[in-house]
């Protein structure tokens, strides 16, 4: 009788305990705090940058529990690392850092959607597309938007990808062996399909929706500028593709004010964007030669990766008596303007091993010079890194 008593007198411990805890854990919400967000587009696999994006993450997490790493796409293709690896170092570097969400850029499926479904799988980031999908079935590869809570807020990011996909990477990525297409941007159906988004993050809670874009703001078709007069609720866009540098606000569907940021390219500039307590929202482009901030932690990872990339890269290919440039003195791209050495160059290049009579080379693929004097494989594949 007395043990049954015990059990008794313990079984109704440990409810009373249960319950107590019960209240407490429900009572612990985590307190309220000025949100960063650390943003960049358009790296293009210059992996030293991801030394600076882990400094200043660190730098603030000393202000604020509530600091997120984003990415706008563009970021596996573009250079040796990533053509070398397809996409796993720039990939593994992020992952250190650590993101917290990508949207998809057209190049990140330069390698092919088999590689593409590896790579994201791998990386620890949340992958966000609200317009990529199987023609099949409709349905979508990604998530299209995340909702997460900073203490009592919520904030809403959706990624949206640009139409231009289909035919900037590899167009038959996208197709099927009878040449069909297999997957769909939905080009005329960005708007719609960014506002449902907006709306179902609203209905879910969320009080600032950032938009992750790889849209750009002067492409045709369907442009960050062109999502900004046509929807509503959005607070934020930050873009890509474009390469541009931008900090500016333009007006909505409604003339509500929308923030419109890239941060040019190959970490130009690293973008920071805070909502504070009162729910301001202000932005700010961190200029990557006058920072400072370093890691040793990432500064060794991207050393090793390096030194990897170099020993298939540094073997000595030929001899240049000139240089051949794709830019002028002051890094404008003249490849995407008027005739350049290198520009004949390569087109005389593959017209040659192809036996044409006439080279015709697109220049959004030459991204960089070659110097005079001698010539590694190393920088052949940076002045032609991508594989289509």
């Amino acid at each position: 009788m007395d043990s049954n008593i015990t059990i008794m007198r313990n079984t109704f411990q440990h409810f009373i305990l249960l319950g107590l805890l019960t209240l407490v854990v429900a009572g612990c919400q985590a307190p309220d705090g000025d949100i960063y967000i650390l943003y960049e587009n358009d790296v293009h696999c210059a992996v030293d940058g991801y030394e600076k994006m882990a400094a200043l993450r660190a730098d603030y997490l000393k202000k604020s529990i509530y600091v997120n790493v984003v990415s706008c796409g563009d970021f596996v293709q573009g250079d040796k690392a990533g053509s070398i690896s397809k996409g796993r170092y720039p990939v593994a570097l992020m992952n250190a850092v650590p993101y917290d969400y990508v949207a998809l850029g057209n190049h990140e499926f330069d390698y092919g959607m088999p590689q593409l479904r590896k790579l994201m799988w791998w990386m620890r980031a949340k992958v966000l597309c609200c317009n990529f999908s199987y023609v099949s079935t409709g349905k979508q590869l990604y998530s299209a938007y995340h909702v997460r809570s900073y203490g009592s807020r919520k904030v809403a990011f959706i990624g949206v990808a640009t139409p231009e996909s289909l035919t900037s990477s590899v167009p038959t990525n996208f197709q099927n062996e009878d040449g069909e297409w297999e997957y769909s941007f939905h080009a005329d159906e960005v708007v719609e399909l960014v506002q449902q988004a907006v709306n179902s993050a609203k209905e879910e809670g969320a009080e600032f929706v950032i938009v992750l874009s790889h849209l750009g703001d002067d492409t045709r078709g369907i442009n960050s500028v062109d999502l900004i007069h046509q929807t509503e609720g959005i607070d934020v866009v930050l873009d890509g593709h474009s390469h541009h540098v931008i900090n500016r606000k333009m007006a909505d569907l409604n003339g509500d004010s929308v923030l419109l940021a890239s941060t040019g390219c190959k970490f130009q500039y690293i973008g920071r964007l805070l909502i504070d307590l009162q729910g301001n929202v202000s932005n700010e482009l961190i200029n990557m030669e006058t920072y400072q901030g370093t890691n040793p932690r990432m500064r060794s990872r991207i050393d090793n990766i390096k030194e990897r990339v170099g020993k298939k890269t540094n073997k000595l290919i030929g001899f240049s008596q000139i240089k051949l440039t794709d830019s002028d003195d002051n890094n404008n791209r003249l490849v995407r303007y008027q005739e350049t050495n290198l520009c004949d160059f390569v087109a005389d290049a593959m017209r040659v091993v192809t036996k044409a009579d006439i080279g015709v080379s697109n220049a959004g693929g030459i991204r960089g010079s070659l110097p005079a004097g001698q010539l590694t494989y190393g920088d052949l594949m940076q002045v032609l890194p991508f594989n289509n």
